[in-house]
């Protein structure tokens, strides 16, 4: 047998002991698991509403063109040199005019619903400049670079870009990354806590059965494997449970309350962003093993081969 199968065949080993470890430690595996079920659980409540909430007010804030509107009697010439002139900023993707009579086509396209405005006349529309940002500059300070160029033009009279109040929940948008930011780190901090004080309870109920496997020459990763298999395995059925809990409670609401008020609110991540925290406390398991059984060996048993 080859040196490369003889390892296989012993990761294989390490690992299936790491699964009849996890079965035969089931009493103290369910505390836990139920532990960090709970905790996962929370953390994907608040991480769906901050998500939700995150794609709504993006949505709000996301402004895709600016107005400028045109003074009475404004010659063609400076129209003609504005239009010029913000045609060449590296963030407009289209500046064009309206006159009023283009005004008034405009805006009856747009609201073909609201009848009364084929009641107004044409000059009741004011003429203006529609700024189109191009995708990747709808941000607010290239929102306020156009309205700058806009306002230096003595033809313009006031702009607009949509409710500027609603650019006020960029700031929301901000505090709720930090907020999940935070929350993860704490989640990150109590699920390690837990991994490490499990596999340390586990440890001490297989002493004398470390104690010989030192003696006879097991090296620490002989020994250190089984309890990081045993982990990713209590993680990865605690992280399954916790994401269908918060699925079915958040379809529920959906179902019962937000549908029969017309409210698309909730949104679930991306499978990406799912697999992305799976990982992350997948890693967190994995470096709390092994610090705890790495400073159960040093204080119990001393020095072990690597």
């Amino acid at each position: 047998m080859t040196l490369k199968k003889q390892e296989i065949q012993k990761l294989l080993i390490l690992i299936n002991r790491g699964f009849l470890l996890f079965k035969s430690n089931m009493a103290i595996n369910i505390t836990s698991i139920v532990t960090i079920i709970t905790a996962l659980y929370i953390f994907f409540v608040f991480f769906v509403l901050s998500y939700s909430v995150d794609n709504f007010f993006g949505k709000l804030v996301n402004v895709q063109n600016i107005r400028g509107y045109i003074t009475d009697s404004a010659p063609q010439d400076k129209i003609n040199a504005l239009i010029k002139r913000l045609s060449s900023l590296k963030s407009v993707a289209e500046a064009k005019f309206y006159k009023s009579k283009d005004s008034y086509e405009y805006l009856r396209k747009s609201y073909m619903s609201e009848k009364y405005l084929e009641l107004l006349p044409e000059e009741f529309f004011p003429s203006f400049v529609e700024v189109t940002l191009k995708s990747n500059y709808q941000e607010i300070k290239f929102i306020k670079e156009i309205e700058g160029e806009l306002m230096k033009s003595d033809i313009i009279s006031t702009t607009s870009f949509g409710e500027k109040w609603l650019l006020n929940f960029l700031s929301i948008k901000v505090g709720l990354k930090i907020f999940v930011m935070i929350l993860t780190g704490l989640l990150s901090i109590s699920i390690g806590s837990v991994i490490y004080n499990t596999i340390n309870l586990k440890l001490f109920k297989f002493k004398e059965e470390i104690k010989i496997y030192s003696l006879v020459g097991a090296t620490r990763s002989f020994i250190i494997t089984p309890f990081v298999v045993a982990s990713v395995l209590e993680m990865t059925v605690s992280f399954l449970i916790a994401f269908i809990l918060q699925y079915v409670t958040f379809y529920l609401i959906r179902h019962f309350f937000l549908d029969k008020l017309g409210v698309v609110f909730l949104q679930s991540p991306s499978i990406y962003v799912i697999f992305s925290i799976f990982f992350i406390m997948a890693f967190i398991s994995i470096i709390a093993s092994i610090l705890s059984v790495f400073s159960f060996l040093d204080k119990n048993l001393g020095a072990i081969g690597e």
